[in-house]
């Protein structure tokens, strides 16, 4: 994600336009891979102060990093609060084809959400709501965008964090939704009775933080030439984090290993819904007229649903900043992009949602913020995703 991206971010509510308006026509290494080593402080961090994101609509960008979470070992005491049993809110056993959501250890035949062992005892018992975690209404608790990366499965993830506690008085909620201690990073807890990752809680020094995925990092030649360059010199920052490896997967990778891994998603069946709303990079009144005109729609129809699960599952990733190769530029036909444009919200039978896909009929492919792209579907099935999602023959671009 670009700097100006990053601070339009910090803002909140800002369109796509708005961030398109700011980015750089210049695609740029990742800060991650950057040949300069950050004092080390705490999670990655990209941040300003309030009126220095205002400034970014003025023309003006600050930006800055700070770096790498610290690491212990020690999981904190379960407690009652936020929970309900475990047998109210999930449903035991594996893995199985009638809902398509993966499960750990149960002992039902009709199974239906995750649920983990646990770090204690009690934790196998209980589960935590996420909608008891998130923010309410408009709040925005990060007055900035800030990130870290976390290793799973091999992989390199970036997730985001969404607020932060500070345990002073002992009301803290996040403590006590620690579930089981991340693989690889035992700082960073998967939410009690959850075994998918889309959100994780990091044990800091001085509290608890709670962080949502956003995409695996993919480089190119040059971005891994520049961390291998760092490495040997002892300038790059990625030598703060003990698991990092140049080993690793940094090659494109499929979206159904992101909703088997992160969502706990294996078929179409785990989908209840798919809301679908038009794009919305054209604030002006006109481009808000067709917004309407457009409307949403919300997508029930089992074979619908598994036509878009088809559709998505065998997406491949090409990595962020990758806006140019979307085909949304700046300055370009704005209504038009409306028009082709389409906002996905997917929400699962297990009480999760995936809102952060996006449809473009202009260059026939998803994506999503921060310019992470996916390749172009293949022409049949661009034709079909457009008629589920309310894109007409006449607005798409078939002749791509």
């Amino acid at each position: 994600m670009k700097k100006e991206e990053t601070l339009l971010r910090a803002i909140g509510s800002i369109d796509e336009k708005m961030i398109q308006d700011a980015a750089a026509p210049k695609k740029m290494i990742r800060d991650a891979a950057a040949p300069k080593k950050p004092r080390r402080t705490g999670p990655l961090v990209k941040w300003c102060a309030a009126a220095a994101c205002l400034c970014i609509l003025l023309g003006a960008s600050i930006a800055g990093k700070l770096w790498t979470p610290t690491y212990t070992d020690e999981t904190p005491k379960q407690s009652e609060g936020l929970f309900s049993d475990a047998q109210d809110s999930t449903k035991n056993a594996g893995t199985t084809e009638d809902t398509g959501i993966m499960e750990d250890a149960g002992t039902t035949e009709d199974a239906g959400i995750t649920e983990n062992a646990g770090t204690t005892e009690d934790a196998a018992h209980s589960y935590v709501d996420i909608e008891q975690l998130l923010p309410k209404g408009d709040v925005i608790s990060d007055q900035a965008l800030i990130f870290t990366m976390v290793p799973i499965n091999g992989r390199i993830a970036e997730y985001h964090r969404i607020f932060k506690e500070v345990d002073s008085d002992g009301a803290s909620r996040l403590p006590k939704s620690l579930g089981v201690p991340l693989e690889g990073d035992k700082n960073y807890y998967r939410l009690l009775g959850h075994e998918e990752m889309q959100y994780l809680i990091l044990r800091e020094e001085d509290g608890y933080s709670l962080w949502k995925f956003s995409h695996f990092l993919v480089w190119d030649q040059e971005e891994f030439a520049a961390v291998k360059e760092g490495l040997a010199d002892g300038t790059s920052a990625w030598s703060d984090f003990s698991w990092f490896s140049l080993d690793m997967d940094f090659s494109p990778y499929s979206y159904d290993m992101i909703l088997r891994d992160i969502y706990g998603v294996t078929s179409g069946e785990a989908i209840e819904s798919i809301l679908v709303e038009p794009a919305n990079m054209d604030n002006t009144d006109a481009g808000k007229k067709l917004q309407e005109e457009i409307g949403t729609r919300t997508i029930t129809e089992k074979s619908q649903i598994a036509a878009i699960y088809q559709a998505i599952s065998a997406l491949t990733c090409l990595g962020s900043d990758n806006w140019e190769s979307i085909g949304l530029n700046v300055g370009d036909n704005l209504p038009e992009q409306v028009r082709c444009g389409r906002y996905l919200t997917i929400s699962l039978k297990n009480g999760g949602i995936i809102d952060s896909l996006k449809y473009t009929g202009i260059s026939g492919q998803f994506y999503e913020y921060s310019g992470i792209a996916y390749k172009p579907l293949a022409e049949d099935t661009a034709r079909e995703i457009e008629a589920l999602l309310g894109i007409q023959g006449q607005d798409a671009a078939f002749q791509r």
